[in-house]
């Protein structure tokens, strides 16, 4: 999502793609048409399909009560600032973004991540210091001074889970399937 890069820097998706190729990776500077390959390429990719969440990025369908009320504190005002929540950031509408740059304790403004996908991009923060979303929310807890409960933590950790996790979603699917397939092959079982 734009801006692009962790620092958000990068305006368009091509002159990120060039910087990471040309500047991270050391390699050589891609012609225009390469260049242009790259980025449609990268223009392809999308969120996982979710069906735990709707179009809005609120919770619909397959998540626990922890999940529930970890939606609704996302929600709720922070009690260092009533200005700010966590969805102000990570917007549900907008992917779980709002492409602005905060400074969040780390010393520098950073491009605001998405939640969706959460579960396979670890580790977190921008410099991967976190490996677990649990260290995630109590290091937000503390630099915010929401004061947080172990269940409230708990529970944010649970509707991330839910949100970040389209692989949980598409197992659900899944596994409805291969039960409905249980009776198939029960009768053929029995019949061979």
């Amino acid at each position: 999502t734009p801006p692009y890069s962790r620092s958000g820097n990068f305006p368009t998706l091509r002159d990120f793609t060039r910087f990471v190729v040309v500047e991270e990776f050391g390699g050589i500077e891609p012609g225009a048409l390469t260049l242009d390959a790259l980025v449609a390429y990268e223009e392809s990719l999308n969120f996982l399909q979710n069906s735990m969440i709707n179009k809005e990025g609120n919770l619909s369908v397959g998540f626990s009560d922890s999940a529930k009320r970890g939606e609704k504190r996302f929600w709720e005002p922070f009690s260092s600032d009533a200005n700010l929540k966590c969805a102000t950031c990570h917007d549900p509408k907008g992917f779980f973004v709002d492409g602005q740059k905060h400074d969040v304790g780390t010393g520098s403004a950073i491009d605001t991540p998405t939640l969706r996908d959460l579960l396979i991009t670890a580790p977190y923060m921008h410099d991967g210091r976190f490996d677990s979303l649990m260290q995630v929310v109590a290091y937000f807890d503390e630099y915010y001074g929401l004061v947080l409960t172990q269940q409230e933590r708990e529970d944010l950790v649970e509707y991330l889970e839910v949100v970040g996790d389209d692989l949980r979603a598409a197992n659900t699917q899944l596994t409805a399937k291969c039960i409905g397939s249980i009776p198939r092959a029960l009768e053929y079982f029995n019949t061979s």
